[in-house]
């Protein structure tokens, strides 16, 4: 199967041509799949509620990666880069934000502002989240009545329910939290539940593809 010699766009040529040959016979292959945007993300916020250094392998570079990256470089966290070998060695600070006031440019990346709402709840300070704007018809409630419910203080700048918004920090107190939301928010909650002052109790519906499920999570101080 042979596709044209050139595609134009413009009146520019953009690919050569690619050969596809049938494969003929059994085969074997060792290869490594790119990375995953969503993984890298939460790979970088786990790294960072860390205690010192992680090193992350077959990171994506991408756009929704690149600007968690510099989210976390603007809130102070130390990151090594090597984009060639696709590794980035985070230096965790074990649940602290190192930087007290920030404005944190999210693009597009919906997994970006939520993640990062939620860990800047656990920073002493004023903190801005804001993206393109398209991020601006995202919601964002939901995540942010989850962390109210554990006593953030988390403001809409524009419209309710949706980004911009600025967490007014002061660590998060912690304490009992019923949701019924989609996993991606809670994920972004449960992830930060082993750094809160009091401890939490969170009891809720997840729900996602297929059947819901009823989890009961425990996490910090008893």
């Amino acid at each position: 199967m042979s596709f044209p010699a050139r595609l134009f766009v413009d009146n520019r040529p953009v690919m050569d041509t690619l050969t596809i040959e049938p494969i003929t016979r059994p085969f074997a292959v060792t290869m490594s799949p790119p990375g995953s945007k969503s993984l890298t993300n939460r790979a970088l916020v786990l790294a960072a509620l860390g205690e010192g250094p992680s090193e992350l392998s077959n990171v994506l570079f991408a756009d929704d990666t690149l600007v968690m990256i510099e989210c976390l470089t603007r809130l102070g966290f130390a990151l090594e880069i090597d984009r060639k070998e696709k590794r980035i060695t985070i230096q965790g600070k074990g649940g602290r934000i190192p930087v007290e006031n920030a404005e944190l440019f999210c693009g597009n990346s919906g997994t970006t502002i939520r993640f990062l709402t939620a860990l800047c709840a656990l920073g002493k300070g004023n903190y801005n989240l804001d993206g393109i704007p398209r991020m601006r018809q995202r919601p964002i409630g939901p995540l942010v009545e989850l962390l109210r419910n554990l006593g953030a203080r988390v403001e809409y700048l524009m419209e309710p329910g949706f980004p911009p918004v600025e967490v007014l920090a002061d660590r998060l107190p912690g304490g009992r939290c019923r949701f019924a939301a989609a996993k991606r928010l809670a994920g972004a909650q449960v992830s930060r539940a082993g750094d809160l002052r009091a401890g939490s109790l969170l009891d809720g519906r997840l729900l996602g593809r297929g059947a819901s499920r009823s989890p009961r999570s425990r996490a910090g101080a008893p």
